[in-house]
């Protein structure tokens, strides 16, 4: 299928080398009509396949938004400077194409080949590359940029995506999703990783020196034999990371940087916890929710744990340390907590009903709503899950700090709590 839509043209570009600007380019050109790209398509297929009549598409700088192509053939095509946005250009093969300075924002390359692709520059800004094959693609910095700062990379989705032997240098992918990234020998040098979620991601003898991976997710990552020299780590998430061999010269691990291990737990809670982590970073796709009802993980230290979304109902926690543990939406009914440390937890949306919390430490805990969003589109629903506190019993437990804004709190026993500074939920008017 293939479909165009015009839009107003307008947008002018610079072409930038590490030698400065070198010239200025005209604005976009109009879309094909769509006979005229469905004629330049078949063209393009008969030289790919080097028939006779066959010519080599070039759409570069053409104002190409929404743009629908599906399972073609489209190798080696010219996309220099065009502007796809929101375009989809799923389960194609667009292996050595020219997408030099292409405009991707917001596009749909979902399943498609890539291999060895000229992205250098590219802005694929909330672009979807799931499934993709990224492997020997150049995304490094020179760039044909329009006037201002460019997104580049910014909040894209990789995950799953195959990006082996790739060039990143200094790519900008702050806020990426590469969940299951398959990225060996990647050259990611100097670029901006930060809060990108890598869970699982296989990096092995991959370049990271001197990026920025400040509150990244690494968790259950493979690093082998990876260089991260002079990187900036702070408040990673390495839990579970193979570091095997991996270079930390001069890293920057200060602030909160995460390293929990888990080696001292069970080890059958051990393997249920990675398929846990796995499971909710991939929305459910792999791995196994943890389902542990009236586990015993008393008194064991549990700091920084990502338990978001378990069901550990009627669990015993009793004096177990879970320091700025993430608990989000998971499921604590009638769980025994008695002297747990809590402070810094993240405890939105959680269901702690009828749970005894007695002389617990909740100290700046955040038990405030969990807001609601759209995993399509990523986006509000403009609703929220409460803490259910329902019943608890939180008898002489520090709540100094906490966050309990419109928490649900009916029938439950505060008595002797510390509330010093803890945010209530607002009282019905009578």
């Amino acid at each position: 299928m293939v479909s165009t839509t015009v839009a107003p043209s307008g947008t002018h570009w610079t072409e930038t080398t590490s030698q400065g600007i070198l010239a200025v380019v005209s604005t976009l050109e109009p879309p094909p009509s769509h006979d005229d790209l469905r004629a330049m398509l078949a063209r393009h297929g008969r030289h790919v396949h080097r028939q006779p009549g066959g010519v080599r598409a070039d759409l570069s700088r053409r104002d190409l938004k929404g743009l629908k192509l599906r399972n073609l053939q489209l190798r080696e095509i010219k996309l220099s400077g065009a502007s796809l946005v929101k375009a989809t250009i799923a389960s194609c093969d667009l292996s050595f194409a020219d997408l030099f300075c292409c405009d991707l924002t917001q596009a749909v390359l979902t399943d498609s080949i890539l291999h060895r692709a000229d992205l250098r520059g590219a802005r694929l800004r909330l672009a979807n590359l799931r499934g993709a094959d990224l492997s020997d693609t150049n995304l490094s910095a020179g760039r044909l940029q329009t006037v201002g700062k460019p997104e580049e990379l910014l909040r894209t989705t990789l995950v799953g995506a195959k990006l082996d032997n790739a060039n990143l240098q200094r790519a900008q992918l702050a806020g990426a999703s590469m969940v299951g990234l398959k990225a060996r020998s990647v050259d990611l040098a100097g670029a901006d990783l930060s809060g990108v979620d890598l869970a699982f991601a296989d990096l092995e003898g991959a370049n990271l020196s001197g990026s920025r991976l400040d509150g990244a997710s690494l968790v259950g990552a493979k690093l082998r034999d990876a260089s991260l020299d002079g990187a900036q780590l702070t408040r990673t998430n390495l839990m579970g990371a193979d570091l095997t061999g991996t270079r930390l010269r001069n890293a920057n691990t200060s602030g909160s940087f995460v390293a929990t291990r888990i080696e001292h737990l069970p080890k059958a809670f051990q393997d249920a916890y990675l398929q846990h982590l796995l499971w909710f970073h991939t929305e459910g796709r792999d791995g196994v929710r943890m389902v542990a009802h009236g586990i015993d993980l008393s008194g064991l230290d549990l700091t920084g744990l990502d338990l978001a979304c378990a069901d550990m109902s009627g669990a015993n926690l009793s004096r177990a340390t879970l320091i700025g543990a993430r608990l989000l939406a998971a499921n604590l009914t009638g769980a025994r907590m008695i002297e747990a440390d809590l402070r810094g937890g993240c405890f939105l949306g959680t269901d702690l009903s009828k749970a005894d919390l007695t002389d617990a430490n909740l100290e700046e805990a955040d038990l405030s709503p969990l807001p609601l969003v759209n995993l399509a589109t990523g986006e509000s629903t403009g609703n929220s899950l409460p803490t259910n506190l329902a019943g608890a019993i939180l008898r002489r437990a520090l709540l100094t700090d906490a966050n309990l804004t419109d928490a649900k709190l009916e029938g439950a026993d505060l008595s002797g709590a510390d509330l010093t500074g803890c945010l209530m939920p607002e009282r019905e008017p009578a």
